[in-house]
């Protein structure tokens, strides 16, 4: 299975409360079977007979929805994670109860609206499945996902729902499975991480690493939005350079990846999972490596594939020299 032909199966999954339907897929392209725990995380093992053991680690949630109510056909819903409700009218959408439905967000076409008549709260929105009586098919607490098959762009560009953080899974999977390292491997893709990193909080704790890596994606360059926050598609590997990471693990990192790639100042708060994992029991000395992303947290993220084999790449390297 090559790497793009694992992000878009992993982007086409869905992985949100109990709903799981990529861990085949991980288990296929590793060609072992991953462990699940009760936080619904994932995790596999290399012990390479070291000393220290390396964590790498992605969160494999995505944002999406709950239903909160059925009218007949229609159905109310709150955002999993964090949605920009402008951005819901018309798009598809599907839910996992008795049978999977598919749906559509409603839209008032524009000859309909009163002036002003603009709602962009979730929970005035309704979302149609076109069935007479969807309590036939759905409960309430069921969950929903967007509803888009992941695509190829040019200039090895992709474009799919959940690339944040597929995209970061691919990267740790292809390193997990690919460096012969200087440390026992441990591999977790954490859940619950647009929830306020509900997995890697336990998955760390389980794994007890002496030193960690945490992947995630970051904001790609698009107009409107200042330079400086921003990396372009294609630029390779974004390191974190953060008071909350450990300086000697982002010092290799920035060495080893000879300025190919960016950087990315944080002044407190990462936002990520390397928040939690950094101090796990005693203390994990973790470093953050992201990947540049387009239109994050819609159906329509973007990523180009060479950063993912540039963020994979460095982890590889990273695991491959000399033990901190």
């Amino acid at each position: 299975m090559t790497v793009k032909n694992l992000i878009t199966e992993l982007s086409n999954g869905a992985f949100i409360g109990n709903i799981d339907t990529v861990k085949k897929v991980v288990d296929e392209f590793l060609e072992i079977e991953t462990q699940k725990d009760q936080n619904n995380n994932l995790y596999a093992f290399k012990d390479n007979g070291k000393e220290k053991t390396l964590l790498l680690e992605a969160h494999i949630d995505e944002i999406g929805f709950i239903v909160t109510d059925i009218v007949d056909g229609f159905l109310r819903v709150e955002a999993v994670g964090g949605i920009d409700p402008r951005m819901l009218f018309g798009q598809k959408v599907k839910f996992f109860g008795k049978k999977e439905v598919k749906g559509i967000f409603c839209s008032t076409p524009p000859h309909l609206k009163g002036k002003g008549d603009q709602k962009f709260d979730i929970k005035d929105m309704a979302v149609d499945t076109g069935l007479k009586n969807a309590k036939e098919f759905l409960s309430l607490g069921d969950f929903g996902v967007f509803d888009l098959q992941c695509e190829e762009l040019l200039n090895n560009q992709i474009t799919g729902k959940a690339l944040d953080n597929r995209a970061g899974c691919v990267a740790v999977l292809n390193a997990f499975k690919n460096a012969k390292a200087n440390y026992n491997l441990a591999l977790l893709l954490s859940s619950g991480e647009e929830l306020g990193h509900r997995g890697a909080i336990p998955g760390a704790f389980k794994i007890a690493p002496e030193i960690a890596i945490a992947v995630d994606v970051s904001f790609g360059e698009c107009p409107g939005v200042a330079e400086y926050k921003t990396a372009k598609l294609g630029s390779g590997a974004m390191v974190g350079i953060s008071p909350i990471l450990s300086g000697a693990v982002t010092e290799r990192l920035l060495k080893l990846s000879n300025n190919n790639g960016t950087t990315e100042i944080m002044g407190g708060r990462s936002g990520t999972n390397a928040d939690v994992i950094s101090i796990s029991k005693c203390g994990v000395k973790t470093g953050l490596i992201s990947i540049p992303l387009k239109n994050m947290h819609t159906p329509v993220e973007i990523v180009e594939i060479d950063d993912i084999l540039a963020v994979s790449d460095l982890i590889i390297k990273f695991a491959e020299s000399e033990v901190l």
